[in-house]
C-alpha cells in the first residue's frame, strides 16, 4: 500500500465524516501501527476506522460525496470498504452494533478461500439492509457498473423481512457447507464511553480508552512486537 496515497486517501475521508457528523475512530491495525509505530503498518493492505451502524444514514451521505471523488463504494455486512485511485487503497469503515454492553460485528471468513466468503458476505448484507448505493465488491468481482448494485438492492427492497429473513437463513447454511464460519467480535462499550484522541500524520483521531488495555485485549500482552503474519480472524482476542 503506497503510504503516500494512502494518507491522502485517509483526510479526504476524514474531512467528509467530520463534514457530515459522523462519530468515528482508529480502529483494528491502522490503530496499532499509530500508537506502537506513529504510522501505517507497512505490510498492511488496508486503513481501518470504526463507527457505529446507528448512524447509517449519515455514513450514505459520506460515501456518495466520496463516489462523486473517485472512491468506489463496496457495502458489506457489517463494513464499507472505500477504494481509492483505482483499488490501489482501500478504507474499511467497519459499523459497530451495540447489543447487551458489547460493540459487535459478524462477518464470514474462509481460510481456504476468502473471496466466497466476501461473496456471501456481501450478499448477505445487502438482504439485511438494502442500501440503493455502492458498487459490486472488490476482490470478489471485477468492477461492475454501478447500476448492477441497483437492480440487486431492488430486488431484495421489493421482498418483505421475513422472507429476506429464510433466504438469510439458507445462505448462512450454505456458507457453512462450503467451508465458511462466522465470527463475532464482541469489545466492551467501556472502551468507547470516553474516547482518547490520537495525533496520526498530523490529523487528530479519536481512539477507544483507555487505549493501552484495549490493545491488550484485542492483540495480547506482546502488541507492541510486529507480526507480519498474523491473521485476524484467527487471533484477534476480541472475536468470541
Amino acid at each position: 500500500m503506497d503510504e503516500r496515497l494512502a494518507i491522502e486517501a485517509l483526510r479526504e475521508v476524514k474531512k467528509m465524516l467530520d463534514k457530515h457528523g459522523v462519530t468515528y475512530w482508529l480502529d483494528a491495525g491502522t490503530l496499532l501501527g499509530a500508537v506502537r509505530d506513529g504510522k501505517l503498518i507497512p505490510w498492511d493492505n488496508d486503513i481501518d476506522l470504526g463507527t457505529w451502524y446507528k448512524d447509517i444514514d449519515k455514513i450514505i451521505n459520506v460515501v456518495e460525496n466520496l463516489r462523486n471523488k473517485g472512491f468506489l463504494v463496496y457495502f458489506h455486512l457489517n463494513f464499507i470498504s472505500l477504494c481509492y485511485k483505482e483499488r490501489d487503497i482501500t478504507i474499511d469503515i467497519n459499523t459497530y452494533h451495540i447489543d447487551d454492553g458489547f460493540a459487535v460485528w459478524e462477518r464470514f471468513v474462509n481460510s481456504s478461500c476468502m473471496k466466497l466468503a466476501d461473496a456471501i458476505t456481501y450478499l448477505f448484507g445487502i438482504l439485511l439492509n438494502p442500501i440503493p448505493i455502492g458498487d459490486i465488491p472488490y476482490p470478489v468481482y471485477k468492477p461492475m457498473p454501478h447500476p448492477l448494485r441497483e437492480i440487486l438492492t431492488k430486488i431484495a427492497q421489493m421482498i418483505s423481512y421475513p422472507v429476506r429473513q429464510r433466504l438469510m437463513h439458507i445462505l448462512e447454511r450454505l456458507a457453512i457447507k462450503l467451508g465458511c464460519r462466522i465470527i463475532q467480535v464482541r469489545i466492551p462499550l467501556q472502551y468507547f464511553t470516553s474516547l482518547f484522541t490520537i495525533k496520526f500524520y498530523g490529523m487528530k483521531f479519536k481512539a477507544p480508552s483507555p487505549i493501552e488495555e484495549y490493545l491488550i485485549f484485542r492483540y495480547g500482552k506482546d502488541w507492541r512486537t510486529p507480526k507480519k503474519n498474523y491473521v485476524y480472524y484467527e487471533e484477534d482476542g476480541a472475536i468470541v
